[in-house]
């Protein structure tokens, strides 16, 4: 694959993400971005270090993280105590209940919905 298609894919992304950064800005900024080790990945929502998103795929990530994320999504292994300080904590056993989510960050708190939530809501099946 071509380098050119590929910026192209990207750019594509941004746009049905709602995503008004061009190419160039997202390839210059080095702080945006997951940034991942062994452990976990944690990423800044629109580079405020207050608003973040941890990935945890190891207990060690998810307690060395757990104090500074407004989003855990804590994907070990086996059972272990929630993240209290997290606004939100997404688990194996939340999406098998809760199913796909979708989750914002505004100020200081995280709204979220669900498929659980919205299952039977079809504009469809609404009485006018």
């Amino acid at each position: 694959l071509s380098s050119r298609r590929g910026r192209f894919d990207a750019e594509i992304w941004l746009r049905r993400d709602g995503d008004p950064r061009e190419m160039t800005d997202i390839e210059a900024d080095d702080q945006l971005g997951f940034k991942c080790d062994a452990v976990g990945c944690v990423v800044q929502i629109r580079g405020h270090p207050e608003n973040t998103v941890t990935v945890a795929w190891s207990r060690e990530a998810s307690l060395d993280d757990c104090a500074a994320t407004a989003i855990l999504i804590d994907l070990t292994r086996g059972w272990q105590p929630p993240c209290d300080a997290a606004m939100l904590n997404v688990t194996r056993r939340f999406l098998d209940t809760e199913g796909a989510i979708a989750a914002s960050v505004t100020g200081s708190s995280v709204e979220w919905t669900s498929v659980a939530r919205e299952r039977g809501d079809r504009p469809w099946s609404k009485t006018q």
